[in-house]
């Protein structure tokens, strides 16, 4: 038998006040109601990067307590589930010990006014990336360590999202989140930041405004706070389902938030029409020379991000071995090793395949994103299964066609779009439909989304198709694309240009 605190610990009868002050503005479970389980772990890894003694305590977690069961997710945390409310006081224990925290899972306060910002992304290769215009590693730690546990952003209208990145791909969909931090180089090879404000994939998904300011790194920790000060206090809080800060930003518009914040903030800013060089958004695929002379990182691919414990023991073995003392999670779902020295890429390479995570497989692996739906009573089915069966289905279908194409599929179980399927190539909703007396799973399809120059959300074309018709769907688009598309036409242009030719499925 369990006690009811307000929604934030499942608290076992014999805590104390003590277990509960101590842990209260940390640590969290989520709650969920699908194959036996009723709460959820979500480990916070700030910017997707987490000592091998945090990866490997994780992983005794994940074994002990999780059924050695674990999710990379789409936001570089850790989840598990299948977690005993008795045992919690136990594992928040462990945590804090390894330094880390939790998310605190707001679907366990169904009224609006108790948001808190969720894991701040980073790019998974900050720091080593030959190409990145700036490490904001230490920024988001700043920011991760003032937010976590305070009070006075825990009462905001809604969670709230973020990210600070010097990648050079925005790997991190910044036109996406609450605000997206991207670092850029101005005239005179000055660097800072833009910002983008009020993007969310959720229904109704939004894109970022541009801020319209320069942000000198030093100021960006202050303009954080600002941005969550002006939410806490003129966000909208009659209804949870309109208290994200994408619908002040939509109210305010980029403007009037833009003058409230110089208003808070005197330093470090500068009107700036101009944003970051226009990218994809796209993963740091595959094997990839680091800034510090002969060491390298691989991206290695993880379908759904499903990991067993047994697997992160081994992976944290073979980064020990060959590599730094660090394991980062990417905002792909996928794992990436670095520091290893290039006469030690292949026997890596080899290592991780004998575990089941391999580079020989297509850009799908690394670019097909999955909720954990299996889990998630908002979902009809396990889209991480249906994930899976998609893109073994492209694979065996398309086996080399496909090599240098990085088309993403992103899947998601219900409108909230854990998997941001608004904003891929190909985007799968899945719905429930009446088939007479029965009920029957599909997915609606939509095309042609993406981020980056000229971003736009993906277009619905075909609505309620069976699940298990799903991956002919996709095959029958992608052949379409690979068959009809003009000399150098990504499949977004392709869709975007001929947006009718879906309907034809």
């Amino acid at each position: 038998m369990t006690l009811s605190y307000p929604g934030i610990i499942p608290l076992a009868k014999d805590m104390s006040v003590e277990d509960i002050l101590a842990f209260a503005d940390k640590y969290a479970l989520g709650s969920e109601a699908k194959r036996g389980s009723v709460h959820f772990l979500r480990v916070c890894v700030p910017g997707g990067i987490m000592t091998l003694d945090q990866f490997m305590g994780v992983a005794g977690i994940v074994k002990t307590y999780g059924r050695g069961y674990a999710e990379i997710t789409t936001r570089q945390d850790i989840q598990t589930h299948w977690i005993d409310a008795e045992e919690s006081i136990e594992i928040f224990s462990k945590l804090q010990t390894l330094g880390l925290s939790t998310d605190q899972c707001g679907q366990a306060r169904s009224i609006v006014g108790y948001g808190d910002v969720r894991n701040i992304m980073g790019c998974p290769v900050a720091g080593i990336d030959r190409e990145e215009i700036f490490d904001a590693t230490a920024l988001i730690r700043e920011l991760k360590s003032f937010f976590l546990g305070n009070r006075d952003f825990m009462n905001l209208p809604h969670k709230f999202k973020a990210s600070v990145s010097g990648c050079h791909l925005n790997c991190t969909f910044p036109e996406i989140q609450d605000v997206g931090f991207v670092a850029t180089k101005k005239e005179g090879g000055r660097t800072g930041f833009v910002a983008f404000v009020g993007g969310g994939c959720g229904s109704p998904a939004k894109m970022a405004k541009p801020l319209g300011l320069f942000i000198e790194p030093e100021a960006v920790f202050d303009v954080a706070v600002a941005l969550l000060e002006i939410f806490r206090g003129h966000g909208r809080r009659a209804s949870k389902s309109t208290a994200r800060f994408k619908f002040l930003v939509e109210e305010w518009g980029a403007g009037r938030l833009r003058s409230a914040l110089m208003e808070k903030v005197s330093h470090g800013l500068e009107i700036y029409a101009q944003g970051p060089p226009p990218t994809s958004g796209t993963e740091h695929i595959g094997v990839n020379r680091q800034k510090q002379g002969d060491r390298y990182y691989v991206n290695f691919p993880v379908q759904g991000g499903v990991l067993t414990c047994e697997q992160m023991f081994q992976i944290a073995s073979i980064a020990e071995r060959f590599g730094r003392p660090e394991i980062r999670l990417t905002p792909f779902q996928n794992l990436i090793l670095s520091g290893i020295e290039r006469k030690n890429v292949t026997i890596v390479i080899d290592k991780m395949e004998k575990i089941g995570l391999s580079l020989k497989a297509s850009p799908f692996s690394w670019t097909a994103l999955s909720c954990a739906g299996g889990f998630c009573s908002k979902a009809p089915e396990s889209i991480e299964g249906r994930t899976d069966d998609i893109v073994k289905h492209m694979e065996k279908t398309f086996p080399t066609s496909l090599k240098d194409m990085n088309i993403n599929i992103f899947i998601s179980g219900c409108p909230h779009a854990c998997a941001r399927h608004p904003v891929a190539d190909i985007g799968l909703q899945a719905v429930s439909y009446r088939d007479g007396g029965n009920i029957h799973v599909g997915y609606n399809i939509y095309v042609g989304g993406g981020l980056g120059a000229n971003s736009s959300f993906a277009r619905p074309i075909i609505k309620g198709i069976e699940a298990d018709k799903v991956s002919t769907a996709v095959e029958e688009l992608v052949s379409k694309f690979l068959r009809d598309k003009s000399d150098g036409e990504t499949f977004r242009e392709f869709y975007r240009r001929n947006i009718n030719l879906g309907a034809k499925i």
